[in-house]
């Protein structure tokens, strides 16, 4: 069982119940995504055609990977049904409901990245007394 000591946060470890810590599953997502990331840029700037196309469609190695969402509103503003779409929609299908639907926004998406730095950041100046934690302001008319 773990638990974090009020002032106890760190970003890559846990502090454990009996003494002893225990690494987060954080670094492992946060270098997944940057390796995603670099593989899209060595990808584009070393002509390799590895992994190349955006977050919402692209090919690993000549297979395609289409999001769900997306492969639907190009197949209803085209009206066909690609070969190449409808197979990379049935993978990446299939993946979303083997691993969960927010596999991709946790280990993928460089947003939430992005917005785990920024935690980490505002973390570190609120213990430094540079800014200082915000209340939840309610607005009642």
């Amino acid at each position: 069982m773990t638990k974090n000591k009020a002032g106890d946060y760190h970003v890559w470890r846990r502090h454990n119940l009996d003494g002893t810590y225990s690494w987060k599953v954080r670094p492992w997502r946060w270098m997944v995504c940057l390796g995603l990331l670099g593989a899209f840029i060595l990808s584009y700037s070393l002509d390799i055609q590895m992994l190349e196309g955006s977050m919402i469609a692209s090919r690993l190695m000549g297979f395609h990977l289409v999001d769900l969402f997306s492969g639907f509103e190009v197949m209803g503003a085209h009206g066909e049904l690609p070969t190449n779409l409808l197979m990379g929609m049935i993978f990446v299908g299939a993946v979303y409901f083997v691993l969960g639907g927010r596999s991709f926004c946790s280990w993928a998406c460089p947003y939430g990245l992005l917005s785990e730095w920024g935690e980490s950041i505002h973390r570190y100046l609120v213990e430094k007394r540079i800014i200082s934690k915000r209340s939840l302001l309610l607005c009642v008319s």
